[in-house]
């Protein structure tokens, strides 16, 4: 069912709930956990054509719906002076809505934290499944418990989704001879409030021979660090990763989704697609880490798994101000 208004969705939800039928809510089918694939039939609601960007407040919240691509929202929001404070590395392709409700961070998370955090999501209408189908709005705390929910506690209709003012940010990368370098350096700037960042990713070899697209910001046998930066501190960032013993092997402007290359889509879970397209038995993990043992914890790791794991971290921003080092390792 592809709906193009709330009235069509509670007519959907009307009569799927008083026949006891399934109903799977679909985005635009980026995520990969498998939340939009049906287990026992039923119906998928496909809320696509719901694309609307309703409005931009004067203090930066996109009013939208949730078939609203944020490829999209990131090019409108910035016309306004505006941007996204965080999104997947799926953005050109990604909904708001599914990234609301099967995500929890992605680029911009270094600086603005999570999906739960820092009152990034302002609020949802959601329309419920019962005999009578109703629109709730949740909104303040009574947002979290729509988030991350995939769907299954409403269908979100309407989203009230914060952004940050528009920064000129430079895409940059550097390649370390080892990992702890890359990593050591790549923390140092991700910490440190002096830097306007976007994104802070580090990447052990082999992972960056799996990006061949974009080859030649990689270097054989070399660690990578993938940075987005305000534009006015590139070169003193380049100035930072020589004197950490890095090579910087791209830096360049982000001009908006359609940027190429558009780095981002290298880091996240997309990190691990490159991975399994270059070897199928590649998968990954999710693992949290200490901001203060993460030396200690990543040599117990290659210590008991050796290079069956391949280490691949983001850091972001926790919601008490803590930056930490997220771990997507690729296994």
């Amino acid at each position: 069912m592809l709906p193009v208004s709330e009235d069509e969705v509670r007519a959907v939800l009307r009569f799927a709930g008083a026949r006891g039928i399934a109903v799977t809510v679909r985005g635009a089918g980026t995520g990969n956990y498998g939340q939009c694939v049906p287990l026992e039939g039923g119906i998928v609601l496909d809320l696509s054509l719901m694309d609307k960007l309703e409005e931009i407040t004067p203090d930066g919240v996109a009013v939208c719906q949730p078939g609203l691509r944020l490829g999209v929202q990131e090019t409108e929001a910035r016309k306004e002076g505006w941007e996204l404070r965080m999104y997947p590395s799926t953005l050109v392709k990604a909904s708001v809505g599914g990234f609301l409700a099967g995500g929890s961070g992605g680029i911009g998370s270094v600086t603005h934290g999570g999906l739960r955090d820092f009152d990034n999501v302002r609020a949802f209408e959601v329309v419920t499944m019962e005999e009578e189908p109703r629109v709730v709005l949740h909104e303040r705390a009574a947002v979290h418990e729509i988030l991350h929910a995939w769907g299954t506690n409403g269908v979100l209709t309407r989203i009230w989704f914060a952004l940050a003012p528009a920064v000129r940010w430079t895409q940059f990368t550097a390649a370390f001879d080892s990992y702890e370098q890359a990593f050591c350096f790549t923390e140092s700037i991700a910490a440190s409030s002096s830097w306007s960042k976007r994104l802070a990713s580090v990447f052990e070899w082999p992972i960056p021979s799996f990006f061949t697209p974009v080859k030649q910001v990689v270097r054989q046998v070399k660690a990578l660090a993938l940075l987005m930066i305000a534009a006015e501190q590139a070169e003193a960032l380049s100035a930072a990763a020589e004197s950490a013993g890095g090579e910087v092997t791209f830096s360049g402007v982000y001009d908006g989704p359609r940027t190429q290359p558009l780095l981002s889509d290298y880091t996240w879970n997309h990190t691990t697609l490159w991975a399994m397209k270059a070897n199928a038995a590649y998968t990954y993990l999710q693992c949290g880490l200490s901001p203060t043992e993460c030396s200690r914890q990543f040599c117990l790791l290659r210590e008991r798994f050796g290079d069956e794991i391949l280490f691949h971290i983001e850091f972001i921003k926790s919601g008490d101000g803590v930056v930490i080092p997220g771990a997507i390792p690729v296994v």
